[in-house]
């Protein structure tokens, strides 16, 4: 199964609550910790994690706390995904560092980091302005960051977001 962690999920629901709250006033893990119902170490590592990877600024003393970096349309959820779980490979191979001892023969990786490359364009098409909007439409449309149509859209059955491979069964089928 593929899974985000419990770690980039928090990640993602922070940013979500920087995004939603519009204010550009610093707030502290502990204070973010009981807005998001979670434990305040989870959410400390979280947020440094965020703010290594330029997503947040960390501003220390009496006001300190934490902002965004930037505003949540310039920021993608691979963007968030990356800066918590690393560079986004479902296989070795798919990885830009690989080290697989099968790839110079193995039949399927070139396969593999083309479902790679469009699980990257999925997650890096939807900003955190977007993820903000609860039932956006947007997301369930498959549009890009800049809000264009994808190039192939269909349905996830779980989501409602757009996809090539269902597209492509779904023209094959009658009716």
């Amino acid at each position: 199964m593929i899974r985000l962690t419990r770690q980039t999920d928090l990640g993602i629901q922070l940013m979500v609550w920087f995004a939603s709250a519009a204010r550009a006033q610093a707030i502290t893990a502990r204070e973010l910790s009981e807005k998001v119902r979670s434990s305040a170490p989870l959410v400390s590592k979280a947020l440094k994690l965020l703010s290594k990877a330029g997503l947040l600024d960390s501003h220390r003393g009496k006001n300190g706390g934490y902002v965004l970096s930037r505003p949540p349309e310039e920021i993608s959820i691979a963007d968030l995904v990356e800066a918590i779980e690393g560079p986004i490979a479902l296989t070795e191979c798919a990885s830009s560092n690989s080290s697989c001892e099968q790839e110079d023969w193995c039949p399927v990786g070139s396969n593999m980091k083309v479902i790679n490359q469009a699980i990257h364009q999925a997650l890096d098409g939807v900003s955190l302005a977007k993820m903000a909007m609860p039932g956006n439409p947007a997301l369930m449309q498959g549009s890009t960051r800049d809000g264009s149509a994808r190039a192939h859209p269909s349905r996830v059955p779980s989501t409602g977001v757009a996809g090539p491979a269902l597209a492509h069964e779904e023209a094959k089928s009658p009716g």
